[in-house]
């Protein structure tokens, strides 16, 4: 009796098709990436007659703070402990700017100079607007 030989199967793998699947996830990752919506920190700084462009140079570490007293560090949003723990980590000769919505509390903003302080930074500017002649 003779046995009957199954038939073989063979499975290949096109790799023309591979391509265009990898091609269609990039476009889908190149889309929706660009795509994304960042929220950007609407504030309204303070004027002041003595206001001027910060000096380009070496990085500086940049605080803001919100109306509602919300703290951003570097354009994350953070704590004022969390705030303390990332001072901690800065040189005493770091350069901080610090913005502050002109209707933010002063006890916000006195705050995160509290905390500089604290950690003896002393280089801190403070983000104004140019005041419009005639006001």
């Amino acid at each position: 009796m003779r046995r009957r030989r199954r038939p073989e199967f063979h499975i290949e793998i096109a790799p023309v098709n591979l391509i265009d699947l990898v091609l269609i996830l990039l476009i889908f990752f190149i889309t929706t990436t660009t795509f994304l919506n960042l929220k950007l920190i609407e504030m309204t700084f303070p004027e002041a007659a003595s206001a001027s462009a910060p000096e380009q140079g070496k990085r500086k570490t940049v605080i803001n703070i919100d109306e509602h007293g919300t703290l951003f560090l570097d354009e994350r949003k953070v704590t004022l402990q969390e705030l303390e723990s990332a001072v901690q980590n800065l040189p005493q000769d770091a350069e901080v700017l610090i913005g502050a919505d002109q209707n933010c509390r002063h006890g916000d903003f006195m705050g995160v100079i509290d905390v500089l302080k604290g950690r003896d930074i002393n280089n801190i500017d403070i983000v104004t607007r140019p005041k419009h002649a005639g006001n």
